[in-house]
């Protein structure tokens, strides 16, 4: 049998059932030697282990990972009893595993969009990729576990640990990531042999035609985003305008076109098929009662995120008293977020409510409708604007409730992650960023508050703009002045600036307006 590089002997079970023709009190045992020289072994082993849902394992080393990720183990099965008995000798291989392979495109230099789908599966073998027919080369970047790569090559050329650029020949290339390592056996029966252990990855490449596509949007100001069929958005050509070109001949793409204080349009399209489509968006007013005479209305309440007021503050604990208290939530799944302060009323989320809260007496004015998900750690205030109130409400969500009534007005279309960082509003859009670890992609979105279905309270509102980068939105707030937003990108180690025109067309990594340190 074959087992992963990664996995140690801890995980490693045997069972099985001593058959019915076996002589009467027949037993089975197991032993092998461990890697430190010892030995080990586990007697009067159920005889119907398999049947009755027994399992065994090894106590110490009999195989390992890291540097000892290729040796082979052996387990010596003895069945039967003292005069009449078998042995069997299980020989465990190594398959040499890699944790992750990613494949991008010359130009992603941050390494956002790995052109392998999906969360990577070290035991699948066998990967195909298309890339436009303008494509020269890839870069390929291979993570080991424990950093053990084995005398990892990459078509035969070692692998140096870090991006390794691979020119595509022809309409087709094949990249083989191979590993091989050298051993011996342990148990004695088999001294003096040696063995190789193996891993190989097979990628195909295919160069496929391109075709264009451009977009004719009313109004104007209309923002057109196109996905591929992974789900990563396709950027304009030039970066700017609706044309959209090197779009894979055959593959399906989708498509929104949306603005604010309209019905957003949403389709798709086989590439080849068209080379032009036109939205005509219908205008809509299902405007909110808005809310006057309020003190606090956001995360830091002002364009600027400087959260400065000139309210004065206490400035120890004996120059304040308690004027009320009232329980919300119960656990850290229902923790209770900052407070906005609309109209002399305190407005407060826990789990999937939203609390109305009396300011001079903490009574409960009111109570939401229950919301699609829950605030859960409730790190951020909601946001209040257009008579509206917006909830993070996990899974890279954001519901849209009436400030007034408490009722549901949309629900965002979900981008996954955790939904980190506040929500700005500004011109009739909000704008926020989810988080999923360090090393993956996070997502930063536009959303237009319309609501574009008056009738219902669980519309799907898609993004007007996603853009994925690796690392993803911590805690991070964009800036605006005069017509631009300005977002620092925490995760890269120049702190990219990039640029987001109030259109709400978020322009590529290589626009930067500027550096900092």
């Amino acid at each position: 049998m074959e087992y992963g590089s990664y996995a140690t002997s801890s995980s490693f079970y045997l069972s099985g059932d001593i058959s019915d023709s076996a002589p009467e009190g027949s037993s089975w045992s197991m032993k092998a030697l461990l890697l430190n020289g010892g030995e080990n072994v586990q007697e009067d082993m159920n005889p119907k282990a398999y049947t009755e849902g027994v399992r065994y394992r090894m106590n110490g080393r009999t195989f390992g990972n890291g540097a000892n990720g290729a040796k082979r183990a052996v387990y010596t099965i003895t069945a039967g009893t003292e005069e009449t008995y078998q042995t069997y000798k299980l020989v465990v291989l190594r398959r040499l595993d890699l944790s992750f392979i990613g494949c991008y495109l010359p130009e992603d230099e941050d390494l956002a969009k790995n052109l392998i789908p999906g969360q990577f599966d070290s035991t699948k073998r066998e990967y195909e990729i298309a890339v436009g027919s303008g494509t020269e080369s890839l870069n390929l970047v291979a993570n080991a576990y424990s950093g053990s790569y084995y005398g990892l090559t990459v078509n035969g050329v070692a692998y140096e640990g870090s991006r390794q650029e691979i020119p595509l020949t022809g309409e087709e290339t094949e990249i083989t990531l191979q590993m091989k390592q050298e051993d011996t056996y342990l148990d004695p029966e088999y001294a003096g042999q040696t063995y190789v252990s193996e891993g190989t990855y097979h990628i195909q490449v295919t160069r496929q035609k391109s075709s264009s596509v451009v977009f004719e949007v009313s109004p104007d100001s209309a923002v057109v985003s196109l996905y591929d069929k992974n789900g990563d958005r396709v950027v304009p050509s030039g970066g700017i305008g609706w044309n959209f070109e090197n779009l894979l001949m055959g593959d399906t793409y989708t498509w929104t076109v949306s603005c604010y204080g309209y019905k957003t349009q949403t389709g798709s399209f086989v590439a080849g098929d068209t080379d032009h489509i036109r939205a005509e968006l219908e205008s809509i007013d299902s405007s909110q009662p808005e809310i006057s005479d309020n003190d606090w209305i956001n995360y830091r309440n002002s364009d600027t995120n400087n959260g400065v007021t000139d309210v004065a503050a206490p400035a120890s604990g004996a120059e304040s008293v308690q004027k009320w208290a009232t329980q919300l939530g119960g656990d850290w799944n229902a923790a209770v977020t900052p407070p906005l302060i609309l109209g002399g009323a305190l407005y407060v989320a826990s789990g999937k409510f939203i609390y109305k809260i009396d300011r001079s007496t903490g009574e409960i004015l009111a109570v939401s409708e229950e919301l699609a998900g829950s605030m859960v750690f409730a790190l951020n205030p909601l946001t209040y604007a257009e008579g509206m109130l917006f909830a993070q409400i996990g899974g890279g969500q954001i519901q849209a409730v009436s400030a007034s009534t408490l009722k549901s007005l949309w629900i965002s279309e979900p981008v996954g992650g955790q939904t980190l960082s506040p929500i700005t509003y500004k011109d009739g859009y909000i704008y926020t960023g989810t988080w999923n670890s360090e090393t993956t992609a996070g997502t930063y979105f536009a959303l237009s508050v319309t609501d574009e279905d008056p009738s219902g309270g669980d519309e799907i509102k898609y993004c007007t703009w996603k853009y994925s980068h690796k690392g993803g939105f911590y805690w991070q707030v964009p800036m605006h002045r005069e017509t631009i937003w300005y977002l620092v990108l925490m995760t890269v180690p120049q702190k990219e600036i990039i640029q987001i025109p109030r259109s709400c067309t978020l322009y590529q990594p290589q626009q930067v307006l500027c550096w900092t340190s």
